[in-house]
């Protein structure tokens, strides 16, 4: 196995880290940019990048923080596989004419959350009326959720820019605004504990949670020529899925990655990443996501049907080869855990 971690995600929210993987093309290898947001720090778990090079050959990683890095190097064909690329900027390229295509989700919803000290008399979203409610910055996906919060519920309160999780932690602990923000696994240890109390969920709202917001990519070139490599990836990918919320090795694994107790861990993954919504197969709310993309001026208009079934192309392997695959990787998934490191 070539893996190269550069580094960890300063910023500890979704926006998370990147893999790349810089060897032979031959077949049986694959090149993949893989963004990894805070739900796929359990892909990490899972020993997807492990499995892969098994299967492949050939896997490595670096860092980036945003997953713009990833849709560029996958469109231009220097990666296979770019994974948790904002569907929004995907949508843009293609309707540009870039030779992108979807081949799976990365993640539906959001994982954001709102939370008071636990001193606060705030019990409730029904508490927030004349209240200050942070989001991260403009154009960020809590500045989102908390404008479809705000609508659904109706509650007069006041929208602070206050940058990312620790700053606005610092902001809330000087009583300088009244409910933070933050997106795991940033103070999930502070809820454990009992020092701060989450009251809003952005995955609580259906129009939140039931909209693919990232999406596992590749270009053209490679979904024509390499399409049951790209099929073997994403069956990797969905059986490591499977494994992380089925047995207690993906989750002590988790927990030494993350540097969290294991009790914290499970409640970060249960609470704010349920299985559901990091299912590959799961593309939803793309109707929903081309009004957003309209509304926030990524495109001037809606893609059409065609355009729609043009872009999305899941890929699944041969039902021959799917059960061999499931097999070989149940039980290396297996072996993987077991042996010394």
């Amino acid at each position: 196995m070539h893996e190269r971690l550069r580094g960890n995600d300063a910023r500890g929210s979704h926006h998370g880290l990147a893999a790349t993987a810089a060897h032979s093309r031959e077949a049986g290898y694959i090149y993949a940019t893989v963004v990894v947001v805070a739900s796929k720090n359990l892909a990490r778990t899972g020993r997807t990048i492990h499995f892969l090079s098994r299967r492949f050959s050939s896997v490595s990683s670096a860092t980036t923080s945003f997953s713009a890095p990833a849709s560029r190097r996958s469109t231009s064909g220097s990666a296979d596989v770019g994974l948790a690329v904002n569907a929004m900027q995907v949508i843009r390229a293609y309707a540009f004419g870039a030779p992108v295509r979807i081949i799976g989700a990365s993640m539906a919803g959001s994982a954001d959350y709102w939370y008071v000290l636990q001193s606060s008399p705030i019990q409730t979203l029904n508490d927030l009326a004349g209240k200050s409610v942070a989001y991260e910055r403009n154009g960020s996906s809590s500045q989102y959720d908390a404008i479809d919060f705000m609508r659904k519920l109706r509650p007069k309160v006041k929208l602070v820019e206050t940058g990312g999780v620790a700053a606005t932690f610092a902001r809330l602990s000087a009583n300088r605004i009244d409910v933070g923000w933050a997106a795991p696994p940033f103070a999930i240890d502070k809820i454990e504990q009992g020092t701060i109390r989450v009251v809003a969920r952005a995955n609580e709202m259906p129009q939140i949670r039931n909209k693919t917001v990232e999406v596992i990519i590749t270009n053209v070139d490679t979904l024509q020529k390499r399409k049951d490599i790209l099929a073997g990836f994403l069956q990797a990918y969905r059986e490591t899925i499977d494994w992380m919320y089925s047995d207690s090795a993906a989750l002590q694994r988790f927990a030494e990655i993350s540097s969290l107790p294991e009790g914290v861990a499970r409640r970060m993954r249960d609470e704010f990443f349920p299985k559901e919504i990091l299912l590959p197969e799961r593309i939803v709310g793309l109707k929903e996501v081309m009004k957003d993309a309209v509304a926030l001026d990524y495109i001037q208009k809606a893609l059409s049907r065609r355009q729609i079934a043009d872009l999305v192309r899941i890929v699944t392997p041969e039902p021959g080869v799917r059960w061999q695959i499931l097999r070989r990787l149940r039980d290396e998934l297996r072996y993987s855990t077991s042996r010394p490191e």
